[in-house]
């Protein structure tokens, strides 16, 4: 059995799905959420939680609906027609070149180098950069299973270094400050929480690992979504617990990237470690399976059949997606992260899945299992709670240039 046959299970798969979603969306959500306190934060967190529920298995029905590697483009094209399909494959691809931008860019720049400070070595921003397209250049192409086998390695690094930052903190963790709350702001929680559970990019390479077998893909899913509120939720607890609001104001308006994370733990040498290394396991694990998603998006778009995307062709596939994503990831990273925050993630969570399966079921009626539970109204509501979503979302983008 070569490496890009090897068994697959929920187990890797939901690993998958949960190293792709923590990305440094879930470290920000403190700093965005916590002005308004822990109680409305968690709120927030548990609606979005079972939004993104219904916006994958609505994802999962349209992806099922086509052969086996289809992602986006091939079903844009059938159901939305060439404009919608170019559109989309815009959103797409700037959405996660954007990703890999900001990630490639943080893991060069002093957050992620200063894993090694304590060891005396310091290492300069772009041989980083370099030195991790290579790695993740080497383990992509080296197919699904390999791919699945890293990020189990990098997730447990992960768990690791969050236990360690958690029972850490714990004692810090103050009844009066889960306890303050200002449910005007909570809505500014929204885009960036959206951010946080955000993997539908990844359910079409999913759907091949698990041989597309519908109740696997659903229990994936189901599990870990669970997996990441239970997480989010840890995580909201720390913060929001033992940092005082005042001071996430403060790093709010700094308008900086992943790096205000460690404002919050100035002062505190053991803590920041921890801190650093969660930094460090978020932004590989990140940066590895942004890179296997677009793979397989532009294999799709280039009509790579499944069979096909493994030795040559993976690997000049590979290079193709790795090399504009380190380009970015020299450039500044501020410019791109605007791109990241505005609309476009609403666009593709809920939106698109909603037009997509109305156009399965009911224009083009093509055979696929039922997967999203209901018929149109169901199919309206979620549309309509999406539109009002895709509204807080603009709203906070407007919000945070006038800050």
């Amino acid at each position: 059995m070569s490496i890009y046959e090897k068994k697959d299970s929920v187990f890797g798969a939901t690993l998958l799905i949960v190293g792709w979603a923590l990305a440094d969306g879930f470290l920000r959500i403190p700093i965005v959420a916590g002005t308004s306190g822990f109680l409305p934060a968690f709120s927030i967190s548990f609606f979005v939680y079972l939004y993104m529920i219904a916006a994958s298995l609505l994802y999962l029905e349209a992806i099922l609906a086509f052969p086996d590697g289809a992602h986006l483009i091939s079903i844009c094209k059938k159901l939305i027609g060439k404009v919608g399909t170019a559109l989309i494959a815009i959103l797409f691809v700037g959405l996660m070149y954007s990703y890999l931008g900001s990630y490639f860019h943080d893991f060069g720049d002093s957050l992620s180098l200063s894993v090694f400070h304590g060891f005396g070595i310091t290492i300069p921003s772009k041989i980083a950069i370099c030195g991790l397209a290579i790695v993740l250049f080497i383990v992509v192409t080296l197919g699904a299973w390999i791919t699945s086998m890293v990020n189990l390695a990098l997730c447990c690094g992960l768990v690791g270094a969050t236990a360690s930052l958690f029972f850490t903190r714990f004692s810090e963790i103050s009844l009066e400050y889960l306890s303050k709350h200002h449910w005007g702001f909570v809505f500014f929680a929204i885009p960036t929480t959206v951010g946080a559970y955000y993997f539908q990019g990844l359910l079409p390479s999913i759907s091949t690992y698990l041989k597309r077998d519908t109740r696997r893909l659903i229990k994936t899913i189901i599990l870990s979504l669970t997996l990441i509120f239970v997480w989010l939720t840890a995580w909201q607890l720390l913060t929001l617990g033992s940092i005082p609001t005042a001071l996430l104001w403060k790093v709010m308006n700094s308008h900086t990237a992943t790096a205000p994370g460690i404002q919050l733990f100035l002062g505190e040498p053991k803590v920041i470690i921890a801190f650093r290394f969660v930094i460090f396991f978020t932004l590989i694990t990140s940066t590895l399976l942004g890179v296997f998603i677009l793979v397989d998006f532009f294999s799709d778009g280039l009509k790579i059949s499944v069979e096909k995307r493994r030795g040559f062709r993976r690997i000049w596939l590979t290079a193709a997606v790795i090399i504009p994503a380190v380009i970015v990831g020299f450039w500044s990273w501020r410019l791109v992260e605007n791109f990241v925050t505005s609309w476009v993630e609403l666009v593709l969570v809920g939106l698109l899945p909603t037009c997509l399966v109305w156009q399965v079921r009911y224009t083009h009626m093509l055979s696929a299992p039922k997967i999203f539970p209901g018929g149109r109204i169901a199919l309206i509501v979620f549309g309509v709670i999406s539109f009002l979503l895709f509204y807080f979302q603009a709203g906070n983008l407007f919000w945070s240039y006038s800050l």
